[in-house]
């Protein structure tokens, strides 16, 4: 892949990336539910930005994994003796997410978006990395949690491999701010699009 593309592909979705890092950098994990899909409920509280508490919750549709993903996958078969494969993968990433909660390492320190998948990481280097393939209509949803009507809720989504956002009214000015920190610190590590390297 040439440089040229390789730039644009990293420059998309810069907008979305950002609102997503700044809905949880910072934020605490403060529930786990499991309902075919994974649920984390966040909450994030902001100063100066015409909000002061805000609940997210991020469902998770894709593969997931906590660390290097090839231990992990020597970890599923371990964990799981005779389970199928995806029950194993399942039942270790509720482990892993419960373990955080009753250790109380729920704060999310960084948010990492790379060509294929994105990594969250809470306190003590607990990385959670979230593909961005899913079988299903989307890989994850990050929405927020109101008695708004669901096309009224701040949403940012990652579906088909592309980022999209809906009803972000706040926090522009800090959105692009981040934009300018990263620029100077050498930009996004990747996108919502899958690339390959090299």
């Amino acid at each position: 892949m040439d440089n040229v593309m390789i730039k644009e592909l990293l420059d998309e979705y810069t907008k979305e990336k950002n609102i997503f890092k700044k809905f949880l950098i910072g934020s605490r994990m403060i529930s786990v539910s499991y309902n075919e899909t994974f649920n984390l409920l966040f909450k994030q509280n902001f100063q100066n930005a015409g909000l002061k508490e805000v609940q997210m919750i991020l469902t998770l549709d894709a593969p997931c994994w906590f660390g290097d993903r090839d231990k992990w996958l020597i970890r599923t078969k371990e964990f799981g003796n005779n389970a199928i494969e995806n029950e194993s993968e399942d039942c270790l990433l509720a482990y892993e997410l419960v373990r955080l909660k009753y250790n109380n390492l729920i704060q999310v320190e960084k948010v990492d978006f790379f060509d294929e998948f994105l990594t969250i990481t809470f306190e003590g280097s607990n990385s959670l990395s979230i593909a961005y393939y899913a079988e299903s209509d989307y890989a994850w949803i990050l929405e927020e949690v109101s008695n708004k009507m669901e096309q009224e809720r701040m949403m940012v989504c990652c579906q088909g491999n592309e980022l999209f956002q809906n009803n972000i009214l706040i926090l522009q000015k800090e959105i692009k701010q981040i934009s300018v920190d990263e620029s100077h610190a050498g930009g996004n590590q990747g996108c919502g699009r899958s690339a390959e390297s090299g």
